[in-house]
């Protein structure tokens, strides 16, 4: 768009509007590497260890946040695709699944979600960036969808 001369507050309004559309959500199987990053103190890791806590992570205003937390790493995931299908309202999406050293679960997750959300395109599957991966560990699993239409 500002290549095609449009204005600063339309470049900015566009993307303000995608950055809406993006939902992403990430399960994390331990609380180790949260402690170790200073993401969550050493009491709350250990009590939340004990009690088999896995936080479910999303990306609001730039700043990675938990918006649940549930018993078990599988509940965990399938709290990750009931906020997915909430979050797309049953509209048309693009679907990328992030994972941290579980390739094949990521690709199991990947035709699972393919069967309960509307995806267009071919999903993506891809290793989540070093800088995340730091934070959460291997075996971070979770889903980015774009949500299409208005």
């Amino acid at each position: 768009m500002a290549l095609a001369g449009g204005s600063k507050d339309e470049v900015m309004r566009v993307i303000a509007e995608a950055k809406a559309r993006v939902l992403p959500y990430i399960a994390v199987p331990t609380l180790t590497y949260l402690r170790r990053s200073g993401r969550v103190g050493a009491g709350v890791a250990v009590l939340g260890s004990l009690l088999n806590v896995k936080p479910i992570l999303t990306m609001k205003d730039g700043l990675v946040t938990a918006v649940d937390r549930v018993r078990t790493y599988p509940k965990a995931l399938a709290r990750v695709t009931e906020l997915l299908e909430q979050a797309s309202r049953g509209r048309q999406v693009r679907l990328a699944v992030v994972y941290s050293k579980v390739y094949d679960e990521a690709r199991r997750y990947c035709a699972e979600l393919e069967r309960k959300l509307h995806v267009e395109d071919e999903p993506i599957v891809t290793e989540i960036g070093a800088a995340l991966a730091v934070h959460g560990g291997p075996g971070m699993l979770g889903a980015v969808i774009y949500r299409l239409g208005k």
